[in-house]
Order: C-alpha cells, then sequence, then structure tokens
C-alpha cells in the first residue's frame, strides 16, 4: 500500500538562505527582501526567477552542499510558477505559529489554509481517507523552515523530483487541532484516532473498511486479509492461498515493472496477476491486454489453456482451405514448448505437433534438421 495530495508548498529553502543573507550583511538582506518583494509582485512566475533562486542557493556561504541541493531539486521539480498549486489552481500553505522554533518538534501548532477532503466531508486525498497529514522527512531537512506536509506518500512523489521513503517519517500534524506530533496511531492533544488501520512500519493510515495487513517479509502493507495470503521467498511477493501451490516461483518475480503501463510492481497499490509462465503485471492492464492477445507480453507463452477453444476453432476452420492448401505443411516453433514441427497450414494458429497447442509462428526451414515432429528444441 501506498500513499497522496499536497497539502503545502515549501519555500523553507528560500527563506533560510535569506535568513543567511541577513546575518552576513544588512544590506544584502535589503537586497533580498526586494528581490523576495518582486517575485511576490509577479506572481513568482517566470523561470527567470527560478533561475535567480538557483544562483542565490548556489552563492550561499551558509548553506551545506547536500542543503544547496536539495534546495535546487525542489525548484527544479516546480510546475511553470514557484507555488505550488491545485488543480483549481488555489495556494495551498503551511504557517507554524510558532517561527522562532529551531527545529520540527511536538506540540507546535501549524495553520493549513485548505485541508482536502472527500465528497462526504470526511478528511483525505484521491489515494487515501486519513485524519492526519505526514511530514515527509525528505522534504523538512532545513532548520526554521516552514514544514511541507503531504497527506500520503503518493501525493508527495506525484509533485517531488524524488520518492519519499516511507520507513523514514517521524512526524504527522492532526488534522483536527493541527497539531504536530510523533507518528501514532492517536493524537497526543485532542486524542483522535487517525484511521482505522495504522502500520508503525509504514507509516500508512487507511480510514476506509479495507482488508490490509503488513507483510513482514515484503516489509509493506498489502491490501488482502492475511490468512488468504502466502509469501514465496523466492518470488519475493505475497501470493493467494489458491494460486500459491501451482503458480510457477520466478525470483523476484514482482522486482519488476509492469510490461503494459510500466509502473514499479513490488510497490504498487494495484492488484498484481502474476501469469503461468511467471511473469506478472497489474490485474487491470491484464484484463485489457488479453482482450486483443493471449499470450504473455514478455515471453509470448499462453496465459491460460486455450486447447478446448483451438480444436474448436480448427474443426472449423479445416474444411474452408481451397484444395491447394489443405495438404500443405508449414514448418512452425511453438511459444509454449520452445520445440519445432511440421504441421498442417492454416490462415493462423496452427497446432504445435508436441503439446497441441496453438501458440506457434511459421519459421524458415532449418535444413540442417529434418522437417519432423522431432526436430526437437528451439534455438
Amino acid at each position: 500500500m501506498s500513499s497522496g495530495a499536497l497539502l503545502s508548498s515549501d519555500e523553507g529553502s528560500q527563506r533560510s538562505l535569506e535568513r543567511c543573507d541577513s546575518e552576513r550583511s544588512g544590506s544584502s538582506s535589503t537586497q533580498g527582501r526586494d528581490r523576495k518583494r518582486g517575485r511576490e509582485s509577479a506572481n513568482d512566475s517566470g523561470q527567470g526567477d527560478r533561475l535567480v533562486r538557483i544562483q542565490e542557493i548556489a552563492r550561499s556561504a551558509c548553506m551545506s552542499p547536500k542543503s544547496k541541493a536539495k534546495a535546487m531539486q525542489r525548484i527544479f521539480s516546480e510546475p511553470a510558477t514557484s507555488k505550488r498549486r491545485t488543480g483549481d489552481d488555489e495556494e495551498l500553505e503551511v504557517v507554524v505559529e510558532n517561527s522562532e522554533a529551531s527545529q520540527i518538534a511536538d506540540g507546535i501548532k501549524v495553520s493549513i489554509s485548505k485541508i482536502p477532503k472527500k465528497d462526504d466531508g470526511r478528511f483525505g486525498c484521491k489515494h487515501y481517507v486519513r485524519k492526519c497529514a505526514l511530514v515527509p522527512a525528505c522534504c523538512n531537512e532545513e532548520e526554521n523552515a516552514t514544514p511541507v506536509l503531504y497527506m500520503c506518500r503518493l501525493c508527495h512523489d506525484e509533485k517531488e523530483g524524488h520518492t519519499m521513503d516511507r520507513y523514514a517519517t517521524k512526524k504527522v500534524v492532526c488534522l483536527l487541532c493541527s497539531t504536530m506530533q510523533d507518528v501514532g496511531e492517536k493524537c497526543v492533544n485532542c486524542e483522535e484516532t487517525f484511521a482505522k488501520y495504522f502500520c508503525g512500519v509504514c507509516k500508512f493510515y487507511e480510514d476506509e473498511d479495507k482488508n490490509i495487513y503488513h507483510c513482514s517479509d515484503c516489509n509493506l502493507c498489502r491490501l488482502g486479509r492475511q490468512e488468504d495470503n502466502q509469501h514465496c521467498n523466492r518470488c519475493g511477493a505475497c501470493i493467494s492461498v489458491e494460486s500459491f501451490p501451482k503458480h510457477k516461483c520466478r525470483e523476484g518475480s514482482l522486482d519488476a515493472h509492469c510490461p503494459i503501463c510500466t509502473e514499479y510492481l513490488f510497490t504498487s497499490v494495484e492488484k498484481v496477476v502474476i501469469l503461468r509462465c511467471g511473469h506478472s503485471l497489474h490485474h487491470k492492464c491484464f484484463q485489457d491486454y488479453i482482450k486483443g492477445d493471449f499470450r504473455c507480453p514478455l515471453c509470448l507463452k499462453s496465459v491460460a489453456d486455450f486447447k478446448p477453444f483451438f480444436a474448436k476453432w480448427e474443426e472449423m476452420h479445416r474444411e474452408a482451405l481451397p484444395p491447394d492448401l489443405a495438404n500443405r505443411m508449414v514448418y512452425v516453433a511453438c511459444n509454449d514448448c520452445q520445440r519445432k514441427s511440421n504441421t498442417p497450414f492454416r490462415t493462423q494458429f496452427m497446432r504445435c505437433m508436441h503439446c497441441s497447442s496453438h501458440n506457434t509462428r511459421p519459421i524458415g526451414r532449418d535444413e540442417a534438421e529434418p522437417a519432423t515432429a522431432e526436430a526437437g528444441t528451439l534455438r
């Protein structure tokens, strides 16, 4: 499971830079404020403004190389305007009431101008429902900076130019009383339970009525009931109890991207299907794909046993061929058993003489081998 929608924009790096400039020189501080006012009057837009901000960060003498790289990365990942905006173009800002705080600590109150809600009024983004916002460790390294909040990991990854480390999250903000605190199941201030399901390992919250469990072998929260799934150590994935005895093990089968939508499968929140050949893809992608093909998109093996269907198909088409093609033989290679054989010609789906599969393809005759059903394995 993973988590979603930007709650705040972070100009903490810029503010930290301006404070450093102020300490070095009063005149440079005035210039920094002038530049800031100029940017605000122009609504923080334009590529030139972004370049100015990057140059200021590069010239800073009081920021570490790591802090500079992080600040520049945030600017690069922003849209055309320097303030992040939602689809309805409304700014979402977070303000720390105690601006003199030297670090993000428990008990600090934050003021959120707008909190994402579902149509039924519950707090949540397009991915999950929960009563707290996450404080990503990767985006909150700067001291004295306005905290960056996201409803979930997925929302963070969609807006930022990097992937959020779910395990590194240490703080959350209660959306009811706006109290920042350590990750936990309940708010330390108003004692409200943040979600029906909580995982302290993944820092994951979900207030919907869903079956979710944490797999210690995957080290992830998975959708479903734990008793209905079994972890395969070789595949490195959780597989349904029904499919487990007959599934084909493939080492790291989920350590790959879906061949249809290219999303990384191991951490995907979508249901995944493991084919008979051992390759994996999203269930929805699979349902759309088999409308046009019955073979694995990676290895071309049949995704199911289609022999009964093709037996009827061949019976229907056997007598439809003209006399000059009725007795023609074709040399084919089978995608299922990986062997070659001579088989009667058909306009498509010619039968393998070894395994009776119709998942074959015509090939040129190999003169080094006799064109017989015992020709051997495909090379």
